[in-house]
């Protein structure tokens, strides 16, 4: 068993969960991650006007913020390691480097919805400083003519005490999807952003020089 990824549900729930014989999740109530930063949403997206909200949170000792940077903004790389991700590309097909950048356009399916994207802010990480990643998704009916949901995701890698980044990853939902599904929809986006974040972590430890050296923990998920 190589790496351990704990995820608190609740202050008063434990779960332990297998995934490919990987142990994913689990409550270690005396973890105590610091976090150094916090999600800033973007003018009319915050969580206070937002129909449904859904997060996680967990950290990775001995990795630099800078390291994970590249496996965060390779779309190409998302279908890899996140199963509920079926593809992810630039609408632009003449960009030929995958990391994503701001004002980038691309199209992402998933086995729930389509998506069309655009990149609100990319600032990559430098020493002290957080990584931060903030995407507006549309997403259409069967038709593709009508909007019934937008998505805002905001990722924060940020740099905690002891050489531990902390990955955060906020997703708000809004419009008529949303406020008729909201239990479905919460369901349907807290599924899809665990298995990115626990998926993207993962695969950055797998393919870390120092990967036997690397130990992940969760501090939380936070569930609106």
């Amino acid at each position: 068993m190589k790496n351990v990824f704990v995820n608190t549900f609740s202050p008063h729930y434990e779960n332990l969960c297998y995934m490919g014989g990987v142990i994913i999740a689990v409550q270690l109530k005396n973890i105590k991650v610091m976090i150094t930063d916090k999600v800033v949403w973007p003018d009319n997206f915050c969580t206070e006007k937002a129909d449904v909200h859904v997060g996680e949170s967990i950290a990775v000792d001995n990795m630099s913020a800078v390291r994970l940077w590249p496996f965060l903004t390779n779309v190409s790389n998302w279908n890899r390691y996140c199963p509920g991700i079926v593809s992810a590309e630039f609408m632009d097909p003449s960009i030929q480097d995958p990391h994503l950048f701001k004002r980038a356009e691309f199209r992402m399916c998933t086995d729930y919805y389509e998506a069309f994207a655009l990149v609100l802010d990319a600032v990559e990480p430098k020493a002290d400083r957080p990584g931060r990643l903030a995407i507006k998704s549309e997403i259409r009916d069967k038709n593709g003519s009508e909007v019934i949901m937008t998505t805002v995701h905001e990722v924060v890698l940020s740099v905690s005490s002891g050489n531990r980044t902390t990955v955060i990853s906020e997703v708000n939902a809004f419009g008529p999807m949303a406020k008729r599904a909201a239990s479905a929809t919460r369901a349907v986006l807290s599924k899809l952003n665990n298995k990115w974040v626990s998926g993207m972590i993962k695969y950055a430890l797998e393919h870390n020089q120092h990967t036997s050296r690397t130990h992940v923990h969760a501090d939380h998920a936070i569930m609106g």
